[in-house]
């Protein structure tokens, strides 16, 4: 058992006047001077200090998992700081410290009035021994509907926040709602720390249905690149023809019937077209891949996936048990 365990137990069992478990001391039957007692009858009342008393006893023997045995039943008839308090030290003692946690918070609801000033010194005592050696998350999560998790159990329904206290090391926090894009993190509990957590589930996105526009769009740009080169390079080859052309017919000028005799600058001409036609199709190819690419890319953008028509089961927790529900939409 560690030693704060070892401690909590001792703290228990030290000498009658501060020792032993919390009882449930008469009051005067006036429920406003004992709001923990409304709307519990006599009867209940009495069956609830029956079976705490029997619990109490369990606990002297150090028979804590009979005590537990005990005190929940006795619960289950009256919900009295007392018994809260006894259950939680039982835990304590059973080393379930996250559970012992829960029930010494509910314990403290009335403070010192229904514990009594021993039991009440004792739980805030145990109060600092918890929240030293327990992980404290505050999880938060404002989207209207979603249904957060922690470790796969449900806490609550958005939007709103909630505290937790766990074991020190790694869980897992989820936000689910129909439509979004599930968000989940895996966070770290630290002992003795608070540590905060906003979770935001975000629209869900269909990817594109064809993931190649870009690279239609770059493919066109380096036809257009290559039209480019091709085009100045017919420029300069018919630049160069017309100079040719001017030194041989210069100065008194050239007749067509001579010009055909020029059989090299005829092929000079004829190269120099067909450059010029490669790079008026390398035009026409990559400026059309380009307007493709970039209607592609702007009607085939990630969109916001609708709801599915499929129905979707979905499990929560409830006191007492769980309920399934089925949604879908059409």
């Amino acid at each position: 058992m560690p030693v704060w365990l070892f401690a909590c137990a001792v703290a228990m069992l030290a000498p009658r006047a501060s020792a032993d478990p919390a009882t449930i001391p008469k009051a005067p039957r006036d429920d406003k001077a004992r709001p923990w007692a409304k709307g519990v009858s006599e009867d209940e009342q009495e069956v609830a200090r029956s079976l705490h008393a029997e619990g109490n006893a369990e606990f002297a023997e150090l028979r804590f998992a009979q005590a537990l045995a005990k005190y929940k039943e006795a619960l289950r008839h009256w919900d009295h700081p007392a018994i809260r308090f006894n259950i939680a030290v039982s835990l304590i003692n059973l080393d379930q410290p996250v559970e012992a946690k829960d029930n010494l918070e509910r314990s403290l609801t009335y403070r010192a009035a229904a514990l009594g000033g021993d039991a009440y010194t004792q739980a805030m005592t145990i109060r600092k021994l918890l929240d030293a050696q327990l992980a404290h998350l505050q999880i938060t999560c404002s989207e209207p509907g979603a249904v957060v998790t922690l470790d796969g159990k449900y806490l609550f329904t958005a939007p709103g926040t909630m505290e937790q206290f766990l074991l020190p090391g790694e869980h897992q926090l989820a936000a689910t709602k129909s439509g979004l894009r599930t968000e989940v993190m895996t966070v770290t509990g630290v002992a003795g720390r608070l540590t905060a957590f906003d979770l935001r589930p975000a629209p869900e996105m269909r990817p594109p249905h064809w993931r190649y526009w870009k690279h239609v769009f770059g493919g066109g740009a380096v036809l257009v690149s290559v039209g480019g080169l091709s085009y100045l390079w017919s420029y300069y080859s018919f630049k160069d023809y017309d100079d040719q052309v001017a030194v041989r017919c210069a100065p008194r000028g050239c007749s067509a019937e001579e010009s055909r005799g020029f059989g090299d600058l005829n092929k000079q001409l004829a190269r120099a077209r067909t450059k010029q036609t490669v790079a008026f199709s390398l035009f026409g190819v990559g400026g059309a891949a380009i307007v493709v690419g970039v209607v592609g890319l702007i009607l085939d953008q990630p969109r916001v996936r609708p709801d599915s028509n499929r129905a979707v089961p979905a499990v929560m927790v409830v006191p007492g048990g769980a309920t399934v529900t089925l949604s879908w939409t059409f």
